[in-house]
């Protein structure tokens, strides 16, 4: 595997009171065998694409002609929200070199806020920027005002026609009247491929492909998980990860807490708090997902993890940082620091990181570590992958559907009808 699981700081003898049983983990992981042989037994189907797009390279000319015609531009304004932008902005996120100035520029808007909107079509070079458009129903309100307001700054046919794609599903919905009224070029959504679950299509490896990372690797990644998943069963990494998730709720646990020690994967908590939050928080069940990112978070959530209510899973993201980094050369005198002289700067976070888990471990709160020797792009596939299928698992044990939203949908058109009300 691509990535270490660590689960040994989650059990009754390592943390006491607060752990599981071996004897717990086992049985779900044995409830968990039906569940994952139907997953293979509609292998290829159609019936879940999200587990066939790993293997899937026939979209990659598509992916990569659009990708080349985006680059044309110094700036891309990737419109969308939810499922539509967070798996693009993870990816982006995590292979874009920090203080680097790209070609193209991505930026995500996946909001309404006022001032944002404003500033998007007053300040961006407007003739220099080609504008995303993803919304898998296309009926989503965000991003349908946040297209009417592109058009009204791309005033001609031609610009519009040049500097705007959409995606959306092939049926017949606003953004795909608006885009072919306005001679928008169409990509197709997968209408089975929840718009959570979409980071590994189009809708996440476009930008991706944009920003010069190499997708091929991503979606190689994942594939690994999916081919654990079937040759090991209930064994798997991800069934693992299932198990211990539903047995550590089972202990009353009601707080799921996503932490990588990595500024290149500030964006995996935010990515997968929607995952989680959106698949499982139905008929009064659920657990929170929390965003962390270590070390910034041991200022400020860390004391109430320690000493507060026991009430959370703790799951690390480590990578090995030591030995890298630029090196300490000249601590100014100051006696107190002689601890990073001639030490490079990874050398801090990688003892943050152990030091932590350690405290919380030996403080009673459960513990577990993705241990990952960098951010590649088959790693992050991998993990990307490994944290979907866990996730739809879970749902399996809770006895609730991964991929509806019900909830989410009675909001939409609430907001819908108040918007009319104040017209």
């Amino acid at each position: 595997m691509l990535y270490q699981q660590i689960t040994q700081n989650c059990f009754l003898p390592k943390i006491g009171a607060a752990g599981i049983s071996e004897q717990a983990l086992h049985k779900h992981q044995t409830e968990l065998i039906p569940a994952i042989e139907w997953l293979e037994s509609i292998k290829g189907t159609g019936q879940l694409p999200l587990l066939d797009l790993p293997f899937e390279t026939a979209d990659f000319g598509e992916i990569r002609a659009v990708a080349d015609c985006i680059r044309a531009f110094g700036h891309c304004v990737v419109l969308g929200t939810g499922g539509s932008s967070l798996g693009g902005q993870l990816l982006v996120s995590a292979f874009k070199p920090p203080f680097a100035t790209p070609k193209t520029t991505l930026h995500f808007v996946d909001n309404v806020d006022p001032e944002t909107l404003h500033a998007m079509v007053t300040q961006l070079p407007l003739a220099d920027t080609f504008f995303l458009i993803i919304s898998k129903s296309g009926g989503t309100a965000e991003t349908l005002m946040q297209t009417l307001l592109v058009l009204d700054a791309l005033t001609t046919p031609e610009a519009r026609a040049k500097q705007i794609a959409a995606i959306t599903i092939p049926e017949a919905n606003p953004l795909r009247r608006i885009a072919e009224k306005n001679g928008i070029p169409l990509l197709a959504h997968d209408p089975h491929v929840g718009g959570r679950f979409s980071a590994l299509s189009l809708v996440g490896l476009i930008p991706a492909a944009v920003a010069g990372i190499d997708i091929a690797a991503i979606r190689n990644g994942a594939a690994s998980v999916v081919r654990d998943l079937y040759e090991n069963k209930e064994k798997s990494a991800a069934a693992l990860g299932a198990a211990l998730q539903y047995s550590v709720m089972a202990t009353g646990k009601n707080i799921n807490v996503m932490m990588p020690y990595s500024d290149r994967l500030r964006q995996l908590g935010s990515w997968y708090c929607q995952i989680w939050d959106e698949s499982l928080g139905k008929q009064g069940k659920g657990t929170t997902a929390v965003a962390a990112v270590g070390s910034v978070d041991q200022h400020s959530q860390l004391q109430l993890y320690l000493e507060g209510p026991k009430d959370k899973l703790i799951t690390f993201v480590f990578l090995g940082h030591q030995g890298k980094g630029p090196v300490i050369h000249d601590i100014q005198g100051e006696a107190s620091l002689e601890y990073m002289q001639g030490k490079p700067a990874g050398e801090l976070i990688a003892a943050q990181q152990d030091a932590t888990a350690q405290t919380l471990i030996k403080k009673g709160v459960p513990v577990r570590m993705f241990q990952i020797d960098g951010v590649r792009e088959e790693t992050l596939g991998a993990l990307m992958m490994h944290l979907m299928v866990e996730t739809i698992l879970v749902a399996d044990l809770m006895g609730i559907n991964a991929f509806d939203q019900p909830a989410v949908e009675e909001g939409k058109i609430l907001a819908r009808e108040y918007l009319q009300k104040r017209a």
